[in-house]
């Protein structure tokens, strides 16, 4: 009996951290969600805001920077 207890034990241990891991990275996976969508909306604010200003940013052409940057 002692022995059984022992064997459940042992593989219920690797299951709980499994199971930890996998609802840590959906946890993580949310968060950069959120993170990305605040992003996008203080881009937008600032962009109507320089646009007030009569700054003229091009958004086209800083993508392009970036992307041959990589």
């Amino acid at each position: 009996m002692v022995l059984y207890s022992t064997y459940f034990l042992s593989f219920l241990i690797p299951v709980f951290c499994l199971g930890l891991c996998v609802y840590g990275i959906m946890q993580l996976i949310k968060l950069l969600r959120e993170v990305r969508i605040i992003n996008s909306m203080m881009l937008k604010t600032l962009l109507k805001i320089c646009e007030k200003e009569g700054i003229e940013i091009d958004i086209i052409k800083i993508q392009k920077e970036v992307e041959d940057s990589l």
